[in-house]
């Protein structure tokens, strides 16, 4: 989020942008349910093994583009894609789009935000 706010040094106030340091109120997780109980794991860097990571800021739509492809200790993988939208006009509006594909695998997913 851009922050908006005046800078003066010696001559006149200029307007200036800056990010803003927020809470990242987009933290999500995920972890499969195998027989009705979740997993131990949860799908991370930490407890599964990271097969693709790609991020992708479209500055023209201000849109942030994140994809995420995880396999975890059974093999299955999982693909993750988020897309991230915050408005310059309205501060109060933010919006994320995210698809979630088993690729090798069936059944439920707990998501946790």
């Amino acid at each position: 989020m851009l922050q908006p706010h005046l800078r003066a040094s010696r001559g006149p106030a200029v307007r200036c942008e800056a990010m803003a340091n927020l809470p990242d109120w987009l933290w999500t997780r995920l972890r499969p349910f195998r027989q009705g109980c979740p997993d131990e794991h949860w799908l991370s860097v930490d407890s599964t093994e990271l097969l693709h990571h790609r991020q992708r800021l479209d500055l023209r739509r201000s849109v942030l583009t994140r994809l995420i492809r995880y396999q975890d200790r059974q093999g299955r993988r999982t693909h993750v894609e988020q897309h991230i939208l915050l408005s310059l006009d309205d501060p109060a509006l933010a919006l994320m789009r995210m698809r979630i594909t088993a690729e090798n695998w069936h059944g439920a997913l707990q998501i946790e935000s």
